[in-house]
């Protein structure tokens, strides 16, 4: 028997709705807005970071350190939010704390925004990856690459 991935054995995530979401599991939470108004105009807001967390992609596979978006909770989402705290993990499996929270757990793939049309969509955005070594990007280069120089006209 050939070692790998078995198929269809893990339930594909479904799409939630905070507060609606479960605590732990697999889901695609979507994205609460905040109605915010610039220069006399309403728009949908969004507060997302980005961290480095692990996830399993299949029962088959050990979970693997990505990094992604996530709702930060704010005053506007407070009282939806599940006020999960953000940590990064880094490679050894410490973690560091980020400082904030979110309103759902990490989820790969999330949160999704639904935009409305004709309707103004602002995001601000935070990376909340480590600083230093920790937030060094953890797979591997061919850095010979980048002193590569090209003839004149090429590239």
């Amino acid at each position: 028997m050939t070692p790998g991935i078995k198929k269809f054995t893990d339930a594909l995530p479904g799409l939630c709705a905070p507060p609606d979401c479960p605590a732990s599991g697999k889901y695609i939470p979507l994205a609460v807005p905040e109605v915010k108004v610039y220069n006399g105009v309403e728009a949908d807001e969004y507060v997302i970071g980005l961290v480095q967390y692990r996830t399993s992609f299949s029962s088959s596979l050990p979970d693997s350190l990505v990094r992604g978006y996530v709702q930060l909770e704010t005053a506007a989402n407070a009282g939806i939010s599940q006020h999960f705290a953000l940590q990064n993990e880094l490679l050894d499996g410490s973690k560091v704390d980020t400082g904030w929270f979110a309103v759902t757990p990490p989820q790969y793939l999330g949160p999704v925004i639904g935009a409305t049309k004709d309707r103004p969509v602002r995001i601000v955005f935070y990376n909340l990856l480590p600083i230093g070594a920790g937030g060094d990007l953890f797979l591997p280069t061919d850095s010979s690459l980048m002193a590569r120089a090209w003839p004149h006209g090429h590239g």
